[in-house]
């Protein structure tokens, strides 16, 4: 999936997509395109940005 600033792709989207396909990780150009829904990424997988990792948060097995 490429993502860039022409691409009209809710965060929901974006984390729903990740999760489904298994993502280890979202790569991303900075964190304007996610404002404060980059922390709803870690819920599906790590994101990745030039400044570095972002890593995703550990899940509960129930």
């Amino acid at each position: 999936m490429n993502i860039d600033h022409d691409t009209y792709m809710p965060t929901a989207l974006i984390v729903g997509a990740a999760a489904q396909s298994g993502a280890s990780v979202v790569i991303a150009a900075d964190l304007d395109r996610f404002g404060v829904g980059y922390k709803a990424v870690g819920v599906a997988c790590a994101l990745l940005l030039p400044s570095g990792l972002i890593r995703s948060k550990p899940r509960r097995a129930y």
